[in-house]
């Protein structure tokens, strides 16, 4: 099969081998320039999690700098998932706590756009595919604030480029190494690799003369196994100590099979935003999929990766098929859906067009959704994060916070963004919450003993539960509410209002103004 002439146009022959990859470099330049905008315009970045990893960094700190607390806890910094706290400890070091977490973030997302580049020049794919790929960073994850996972994707890149080559010792060692840094970077990852990889490398037939083959695919799953003994020790202990705590880690399949396959979920979680541009772009990419399909099936100078397809496939698979929560993980099977139309994106070739004109169509794409999306954050945050920054600014340093949110869901967004609002009181204070990531043990600081919390549990997900005993274990209450339901908030718990303006006021309660300290969570 001849190869496809686009790729030819992309990556020319040596006399032009410069103006080639100036266009590259350019590119994957623009695109993370991109990709980086949204979380870096902001104070906020629209990450749901993102304040709690940011207060394990904090607590980290502390415990490593000999706090009267730090015997409470333990610092586990090379347990699998935790390889995102290295990148936020950078970050935090550098830019400072306050401009950690937009830093961070803008990192990860380069981090995503940079790998799907590398990917596409080494198999040849062209500069069109590449930055529709690399719209998918602005997926599920990001927008919940799974870090470990957003990280583990640019490590999985490199280990695939390892894995879907010809073996020689020197890459099985390869393996080896970088299958380490992708259970470091998160398990989830790490057990795709696993499943990916017999589809790399063992032959297609099965006959006796292919023997050799076979042996050569044998060796190289081994390079598999020295991680994979190690991985299968440290799941059952997580299990165990997910429900020693009373985490739900039965598997549990809540969007049945054809929702899944339907129209409306490809556009609901393919893409991630803010009103209604993201589902247009997801419309837009399957349209440019079944173009894609059309050219692989009937052009026989089309090129398609077949390593890049298998991957695809199997992301398809677990999306397809795996459990919606597993482990206490969530959105466990929804997180693949990014990833299968990139790779798919990746390993077909483009619609037959003139390349200029389908790399101005690609870039131009990214270029609307990433300047609406930036745009839409800084909004946001106008908007539904207000009283926010001037709130967590009353913080006082090493006291105790109940945060509360009574809204819960935008009109705006899918998901909950503003779960985890209240730990930035953690982040940059060193406040003590009513939830922390301390207690999941999954994080890079985890508690050697959990304690026994008194107030009413499920604070953070349902804060219509609070009870007044609750308000008398801490010493401020930050509070999501309708403007205009605040005064009667004020009326009706027992606290004092330290800000009065937007939906984020912060209150002070009774044992705040008695001047003692909150219990420690």
């Amino acid at each position: 099969m001849e190869a496809d002439n686009s790729v030819h146009e992309e990556l020319p022959s040596k006399d032009r081998f410069l103006s080639g990859r100036a266009r590259w470099i350019l590119a994957a330049s623009l695109c993370s320039l991109l990709a980086a905008m949204p979380p870096l315009i902001v104070e906020f970045p629209l990450s749901t999690d993102l304040p709690q990893h940011l207060a394990q960094i904090e607590l980290l700190k502390s415990v490593e700098a000999g706090s009267p607390e730090a015997n409470q806890y333990e610092v586990v910094r090379f347990t699998p998932n935790t390889l995102v706290y290295v990148v936020l400890e950078a970050a935090w070091d550098i830019v400072g706590p306050q401009r950690a977490g937009p830093a961070a973030l803008a990192a990860l997302c380069v981090a995503w756009v940079l790998a799907g580049f590398a990917l596409a020049i080494s198999q040849k794919r062209t500069i069109s595919v590449a930055v529709l790929a690399s719209l998918f960073v602005f997926n599920l994850s990001l927008y919940w604030g799974f870090l470990n996972f957003m990280l583990g994707y640019p490590v999985f890149v490199g280990w695939w480029l390892l894995a879907s080559k010809p073996l020689d010792w020197k890459r099985w060692f390869g393996i080896v190494a970088m299958s380490a840094m992708l259970l470091w970077a998160h398990s989830l990852w790490f057990g795709f690799a696993c499943l990916l990889f017999p589809l790399l490398v063992f032959p297609a037939r099965t006959e006796i003369r292919v023997g050799a083959a076979w042996g050569r695919a044998l060796v190289a799953l081994s390079s598999m196994l020295p991680v994979g003994i190690a991985a299968l020790v440290w799941i059952p202990r997580l299990a165990d100590a997910r429900l020693s705590q009373n985490f739900d880690i039965a598997p549990h399949w809540n969007v049945p099979f054809l929702l899944r396959v339907g129209p409306g979920r490809l556009m609901e979680k393919g893409l991630e935003g803010i009103d209604l541009l993201p589902q247009a772009i997801v419309v837009l990419v399957m349209v440019w999929l079944a173009a894609a399909l059309w050219r692989a099936i009937r052009d026989a100078d089309s090129v398609t990766d077949l390593p890049l397809l298998k991957t695809a496939g199997l992301a398809w698979g677990v999306y397809l098929f795996a459990p919606d929560q597993y482990l206490n993980t969530i959105c466990f099977s929804s997180r693949w859906l990014p990833i299968a139309f990139a790779w798919m994106l990746l390993a077909l070739p483009p619609p037959r067009a003139r390349d200029r004109l389908i790399n101005a169509v690609a870039v131009s794409i990214f270029m609307i959704f990433s300047i609406q999306t930036t745009y839409a954050w800084w909004d946001f945050e106008q908007t539904e994060f207000s009283g926010l920054s001037e709130s967590l600014s009353q913080v006082p340093d090493n006291s105790s916070v109940l945060g509360l949110d009574f809204i819960k869901i935008s009109d705006r967004l899918p998901g909950r963004p503003f779960l985890q609002l209240a730990s930035y009181s953690s982040a940059w204070h060193g406040a003590s919450t009513h939830f922390s990531f301390t207690e999941h043990g999954s994080g890079v600081v985890r508690y050697r003993e959990k304690p026994t919390n008194n107030w009413s549990p499920g604070l953070e997900w349902f804060a219509e539960r609070v009870q007044d005993s609750d308000f008398g274990l801490f010493e401020y209450v930050l509070v999501n509410l309708p403007e205009e339901r605040h005064s009667e908030f004020a009326v009706d718990a027992p606290v004092k209002p330290m800000t009065r303006e937007g939906r984020w006021r912060l209150y002070q309660t009774t044992r705040g103004q008695d001047g003692e300290i909150g219990e420690t969570p």
